[in-house]
């Protein structure tokens, strides 16, 4: 089966807001792999590291300092020791975001995207006020989980590559991923296994809530704004039907009395008609 013989490719609208021909989740892909070449280079080259200099999320940075930029800077660092971290991180997203952003769109998944990984980040900064609030956290992978659970909420019975390797329905594999990491973060809500288990689940949290109200809202938003569209245009045509009326008046007065029996106002209003209407009416 082509991607294009995808149910949810057949039957969602094409995506708005592209660039060109780069849609937001390769956009997100590109930025990210640029980001994480640009780290290692810092780190390697510079001996300058960013997750130590206040651009990872660290709980008390974000909660004591006030340092909010870390809840969106954080979604584009990854382990430079472990390049697999920011690749299936990747691969997540490019498994599950395209079906996504046909869904909402180019803009609406960035933003989206965006938010689950704040909600991300302020699920782990909530657990680390209690457990370690200096440790840091870096890595796309609770916006990715965001993005997992609104693909399943819409499309539970696609069949999706569990592990990239297993056919599954998206619903269990889902299921599993998720399950797992409640599983370890009730075992152990720290960062001492050196996975942010409580951002995932925050990730995951988003993806239902906007699911269960933020996809209906934005429904609705879509239809009012179709429907004003609709009501405009029908104006704009009710307002030529009158126009044309009007002058078609004038014509049959023309027709019976000669263009002499016109005012001088009657005159410049079927000028002005002319311009309106895009054709010469005397």
């Amino acid at each position: 089966m082509g991607l294009k013989d995808r149910d949810w490719y057949k039957d969602a609208p094409p995506p708005d807001g592209r660039v060109g021909s780069l849609t937001a989740v390769a956009g997100i892909i590109v930025a990210t792999v640029l980001a994480y070449l640009v780290q290692l280079f810092a780190v390697h080259w510079l001996r300058w590291d960013p997750i130590k200099n206040g651009l990872a999320l660290a709980p008390s940075d974000v909660l004591d300092r006030f340092r909010l930029w870390q809840l969106v800077t954080s979604l584009f660092l990854h382990s430079t020791w472990d390049p697999w971290h920011v690749a299936v991180n990747m691969l997540f997203l490019g498994m599950f975001g395209p079906a996504t952003e046909r869904r909402i769109g180019a803009s609406g998944f960035l933003l989206f995207y965006l938010l689950a990984g704040v909600a991300a980040g302020i699920a782990y900064c909530a657990v680390g006020m209690f457990t370690n609030p200096s440790i840091p956290a870096v890595g796309a992978s609770g916006a990715v989980m965001g993005v997992v659970v609104y693909f399943t909420f819409l499309y539970p019975w696609e069949i999706i590559l569990f592990m990239f390797i297993f056919p599954m329905k998206a619903m269990y594999a889902t299921a599993i991923y998720v399950g797992y990491d409640l599983y370890s973060f009730v075992r152990q809500p720290t960062m001492d296994s050196g996975v942010a288990h409580s951002a995932h689940m925050g990730g995951a949290l988003f993806g239902y809530l906007y699911y269960r109200f933020g996809d209906r809202w934005a429904r609705m938003t879509r239809q009012g704004r179709q429907r004003q569209a609709t009501g405009a245009s029908a104006k704009v045509d009710m307002e030529l039907v009158e126009l044309q009326f009007q002058v078609d008046a004038l014509l049959q007065k023309v027709r019976t009395q000669g263009l002499t029996a016109l005012t001088e106002p009657e005159r410049t209003f079927l000028k002005d008609a002319s311009e309106k209407l895009g054709r010469t009416l005397l």
